[in-house]
């Protein structure tokens, strides 16, 4: 396309070039930063998670009590971002433990790591003892 807008045009070219510039070197950038953002952060009430199949950047709020199941067996997130594939989650960024809700359906996933799921199994037990 460059080679043809020499040709024809002056602009155009230069155009592309800058266009190419700028759009290539921000894809990997872009695609980095989407497989970061899914994310949980664990508050005192409930759990943020971040980077749903939907929307990259809705968060959603779920209280502990509403955690029903925990999958420890399994390696790869149940859901993954678009571009990328489960087995490449785990090479990146290690082994993930999937959360369920009492009906089965799948609520958020998050990167193995014992302290989060010791927090985790334990304020699900404090809120589901209070009730």
């Amino acid at each position: 396309m460059a080679v043809i807008g020499f040709i024809t045009e002056k602009q155009l070219p230069i155009l592309l070039v800058l266009a190419g510039l700028l759009f290539f070197p921000g894809v990997p950038i872009a695609v980095k930063n989407y497989k970061k953002a899914y994310y949980i952060q664990l508050e005192d009430m409930c759990i943020v998670c971040s980077g749903r199949i939907n929307n990259l950047f809705r968060k959603t709020r779920m209280m502990y009590q509403d955690i029903g199941y925990v999958e420890r067996g399994r390696e790869e997130p149940v859901i993954y971002p678009y571009g990328t594939t489960r087995e490449q989650m785990v090479k990146e960024f290690g082994r993930y433990i999937n959360v369920y809700n009492k009906d089965k359906k799948y609520l958020f996933s998050f990167r193995e790591k014992s302290s989060i799921m010791d927090i985790l199994l334990k304020k699900k037990s404090t809120y589901t003892d209070s009730r």
